[in-house]
């Protein structure tokens, strides 16, 4: 399994997108508000690599 976990501010949205789509058990989520760098630092991050790894 992988997670593409991107900024909807984030000029490579798209390309994430379509990269968890090429990639088998591939999983996409949007970081509302964030861009590349500040992504990481969001509660929407840390919750959904959170639910990610637990599964």
């Amino acid at each position: 399994p992988v997670l593409f976990a991107t900024g909807s501010k984030d000029g490579i949205i798209e390309g994430s997108k379509a990269l968890a789509a090429a990639t088998p058990q591939g999983r996409f989520v949007e970081i509302p508000d964030r861009h590349h760098f500040n992504a990481p630092g969001s509660r929407a991050f840390r919750e959904a690599a959170l639910a990610f790894l637990a599964e």
